[in-house]
């Protein structure tokens, strides 16, 4: 029996799809290395002529195996654990967890030692509050458990000094800090 092929598919367009919030914005292209900077040369003739150009600073063209950071999110395509097959991933950026672990640390010093640890305690969870609910669409669960690690040391650290600290081997009553709000 004779087998008869297909007809030859014919070359595929590159497929575009813009990712967009406020005045940031990202095209996202299925295709070649060529197509993106084919993309990147087009969109700048179009932004010529109204007084706007591209900045090579903030202009990126990278594979999603590679990742790249947007508006505080770091996407980037990871293999799903227990499969072979890879998943796109959007998680908080290591900028964005650096800046709420500075936040954290510029709280921590600006409530005097003296006043009652519901105070500094309030004022954290107000700034984690925030910054979770904005992070919490994504997967983030892991750098929410390292937030209440940090957050945990770093407020008991501000509290235990030589003349404070817990006799050694005494264990330390932890309050339960998640996603900002402290639990009693």
């Amino acid at each position: 029996m004779a087998r008869w092929s297909e007809p030859a598919a014919a070359p595929r367009a590159a497929e575009l799809r813009l990712v967009r919030y406020a005045d940031d914005w990202c095209p996202v292209v299925k295709g070649t290395r060529g197509d993106a900077e084919a993309l990147r040369d087009e969109i700048a003739g179009v932004l010529a002529p109204i007084g706007l150009r591209l900045s090579p600073a903030k202009t990126l063209i990278t594979h999603t195996g590679e990742g790249l950071d947007f508006l505080g999110w770091r996407i980037q395509r990871h293999r799903k654990r227990g499969t072979t097959r890879r998943y796109v991933y959007v998680y908080p950026s290591k900028k964005a967890v650096q800046a709420v672990k500075a936040r954290i640390k510029t709280l921590c010093r600006l409530v005097a030692v003296n006043q009652p640890m519901d105070e500094l305690l309030r004022r954290i969870g107000l700034a984690l509050q925030g910054w979770c609910g904005y992070f919490r669409h994504g997967v983030s669960s892991a750098v929410f458990a390292y937030l209440s690690h940090h957050t945990w040391h770093a407020a008991i650290g501000r509290r235990t000094t030589a003349s404070t600290a817990p006799a050694r081997g005494t264990r330390t009553q932890r309050p339960i800090v998640s996603l900002g709000r402290a639990k009693l």
